[in-house]
């Protein structure tokens, strides 16, 4: 599991998420081989098809894990700021 925390959309941010995403790319393409069950995990700060976070879903073979049938989005709890709906988070995982 890679765990990450991006930087918040407060303030913008976009710069400095899309190279953290950059940077996890770099990493998981690098661990792939000797860790084929990758998982990348954590406040990404952003939605899954974002321009920031392509580079996840674009340059390394993870997916989107909200996008299977398996997958409960909100287990009961909101897990947005305020609790304000459906999360809107990504969550990343070879599938």
């Amino acid at each position: 599991m890679l765990v990450n925390h991006f930087k918040s959309k407060r303030g913008g941010g976009d710069a400095r998420r899309l190279r953290q995403t950059t940077r996890v790319k770099e990493i998981v393409n690098a661990r792939l081989p000797d860790h084929p069950h990758l998982v990348v995990l954590g406040d990404l700060n952003d939605t899954p098809d974002s321009a920031n976070l392509a580079p996840l879903i674009n340059d390394t073979p993870l997916k989107d894990i909200s996008t299977s049938a398996l997958f409960d989005d909100d287990g009961g709890f909101a897990g947005t700021f305020g609790n304000t709906g459906r999360p809107k988070q990504a969550l990343f995982a070879l599938m």
